[in-house]
């Protein structure tokens, strides 16, 4: 048996990573258990509920609750329980399991990026008292699975004591199980103007290069509009360059499921200007739907774009307004090159089943 836990309080792209990782072990043979608090994936096979780990529980002393729930996993005599993210509840979880069970820590980046948010008082505090759990994670955990070769070798070059604990998956796909695509009502007044459309998805921050990609359709001389759809706060810069351009739409929310299928089901490309990349789920989930992306030259990104097939490599401005007059001439031709690599390179089941030989 194999036990995925996760204790994020939301059901968000980890979780989808979870929960699509949970199926590819069913389908290779694996009996399996998700550990995750109540609504998180309650329709996930195998789930396991449990209830917030709370700070108060852990801060001084680990709860009688928290002990149980280490137990309870111990009872169903599990060969290995993955952490799908390291967020405290995991940490603590990985303290009593440690040397009673295999651990393996789904390490999605090997050092933080660069971010717009600000710590406030309460993160600051929770983070001293959370810091015993949280540091020396390498005394607990047996393996590090990382999501590309570019953040294996990136967190060896940070960690070289830890390489013979690092295997690697390639970042398959997770999109959402639901079937219905639903325009978000942001768009719903323009739909004839926005068929199709570039696509920027995901999290609004520092690393992701909004205020490239604006930048650079500022200057792209076609009529294709923009969609920039994700949460978050847009530096002054960016703020004064979306005032400025037209075209460009707006969906600066959490994008529900039914959202996302929309999206990634009726625009042209997905634009991914970024400063820094591990790697991206929204790069796959765009090969998912069939969809070329223009990517920066990051190894990070074009490690999974075969330039001029399933993608366009950017090296600056310039690139990314050039590639958006590629698109659309050549966007549709590109998407059996994009199927196929897909199918080839990032199947849940082949990528799972290799990581398992691999361990």
């Amino acid at each position: 048996m194999i036990i995925l836990f996760t204790s994020m309080p939301t059901r968000e792209g980890t979780v989808q990573f979870m929960c699509s990782f949970a199926d590819a072990l069913l389908a290779n043979g694996e009996d399996v258990r998700i550990f995750s608090e109540q609504g998180v994936c309650d329709d996930a096979p195998g789930h396991i509920r449990f209830d917030h780990i709370k700070l108060s529980e852990v801060a001084l002393h680990t709860s009688k609750r928290i002990k149980d729930c280490a137990k309870a996993i111990l009872d169903l005599n599990p060969k290995m329980v993955i952490f799908t993210d390291g967020s405290l509840g995991g940490a603590v979880m990985w303290h009593l399991l440690s040397g009673k069970v295999r651990c393996v820590l789904v390490q999605h980046d090997p050092e933080p990026h660069p971010t717009n948010n600000k710590l406030t008082l309460k993160d600051i505090i929770r983070s001293i008292f959370s810091a015993r759990w949280l540091d020396n994670q390498d005394r607990y955990i047996d393996n590090y699975l990382l999501l590309s070769n570019t953040s294996k070798n990136r967190f060896i070059e940070l960690y070289p004591q830890l390489s013979s604990k690092c295997s690697v998956m390639p970042l398959c796909p997770h999109p959402p199980k639901c079937s219905k695509a639903v325009i978000p009502s942001e768009l719903a007044d323009n739909t004839e103007t926005l068929n199709p459309f570039f696509l920027f998805f995901g999290r609004i921050d520092k690393y992701k290069g909004i205020e490239r990609l604006l930048e650079a359709y500022s200057s792209y001389s076609g009529t294709t509009p923009l969609v920039i759809a994700g949460s978050g706060v847009f530096t002054p810069r960016e703020s004064a360059l979306l005032d400025s351009i037209n075209n460009v739409y707006l969906i600066n929310r959490y994008v529900s499921d039914e959202d996302l299928v929309w999206l990634f089901s009726n625009c042209r490309a997905v634009m991914l200007p970024y400063i820094e990349a591990s790697q991206s789920g929204v790069l796959a989930m765009a090969y998912h739907f069939g969809k070329p992306v223009a990517v920066s030259n990051l190894p990070g990104l074009t490690e999974f774009v075969i330039e001029g097939k399933t993608g366009l490599i950017c090296n600056n401005i310039t690139d990314f307004a050039n590639a958006m007059g590629l698109f659309d001439s050549n966007a549709d031709s590109m998407q059996p090159e994009i199927v196929a690599y897909a199918k080839e390179q990032l199947d849940w089941n082949r990528q799972v089943k290799q990581w398992l030989m691999s361990l």
